[in-house]
């Protein structure tokens, strides 16, 4: 069995729904994503992991399943501008189509204008 890509990881399934994967730096390094987690839209984040036969579900990893870490929101948000600077300068890792859905929850936070400018600090 190959590593868990990143798309595939669901667990826990009881608080967390995945919406995409915002980057992936694929097999053995990081992944990112957004999604919910109790009925909050978060960032999460792990490490994929590696077809390595002790290292396929990465980390972290509960149970014997792959899983995210949910990250704060500060540091959340913090880590999104990131990605979009890395998008800007055409980073690969970033999933583009993921992005759109990203940039409407900063919009909602009031972290940027819908122009793209700084509104305020979280």
């Amino acid at each position: 069995m190959p590593y868990i890509k990143p798309d595939h990881v669901t667990s826990p399934k009881d608080s967390w729904t995945l919406t995409c994967i915002i980057y992936d730096e694929g097999e053995g390094k990081i992944a990112v994503a957004y999604g919910v987690w109790d009925k909050e839209r978060v960032i999460a984040m792990r490490w994929n992991g590696k077809n390595d036969l002790h290292k396929k579900l990465g980390n972290p990893q509960s149970s014997g399943n792959a899983t995210w870490f949910i990250l704060p929101r500060e540091i959340g948000i913090t880590i999104v501008k990131d990605i979009l600077i890395k998008q800007a300068a055409g980073n690969t890792s970033v999933r583009k189509d993921g992005l759109a859905k990203v940039i409407e929850w900063l919009i909602d936070l009031k972290v940027i204008s819908p122009s793209g400018y700084e509104a305020k600090a979280y």
